[in-house]
Order: C-alpha cells, then structure tokens, then sequence
C-alpha cells in the first residue's frame, strides 16, 4: 500500500489518540510508510494538543495559535488553493 501524506496523517493521528508517544511514533514510521515518512517535528505537532483538556476557549485559542506558529510556511502553502 502506497502511503500518501493524508494517510500518513491518520497513521500518527490514531496511534496519538492510542496515547503512544512522538518519538515512539515517529520511530516506527519509516517502517510503515518508507522514505516518505515525515520528520520528527511534524509528529510532535500532531502529539502537543492531543487529549488535553481546557478550561475556557480561550486557553484552546491560545494552544492552537501557538502550535500553529511552529509549521514552517512550506508545509503550509498550497493548502488553500486548488
């Protein structure tokens, strides 16, 4: 099965939400998806936010701000456009 980068993204989406951690995560990527397994940055980003708990919108605002500041803008550009 060919890994594609939407499928990778599921891969660590659901082993985060199995509570496995980044770098266990990203040890065992090019296993499963090859050479194209993303680096270690991109599974922490996915690991940072998951099954925490906030108190008020604000504080989720905050963590989603701050963790989107941390994408280089290559990963993102495009994203939007067709």
């Amino acid at each position: 099965m060919e890994f594609t980068k939407k499928k990778m993204q599921f891969y660590i989406f659901m082993r985060c939400k199995l509570g496995e951690s980044a770098k266990l995560i990203h040890e065992t990527l090019p296993t499963v998806c090859g050479d194209c397994a993303c680096p270690y940055q991109s599974v922490c980003r996915r690991d940072r936010l998951a099954g925490r708990k906030f108190d008020r919108i604000q504080d989720l605002a905050k963590a989603v701000n701050s963790e989107l500041r941390t994408i280089p803008e290559e990963d993102h550009q495009g994203v939007f456009r067709k």
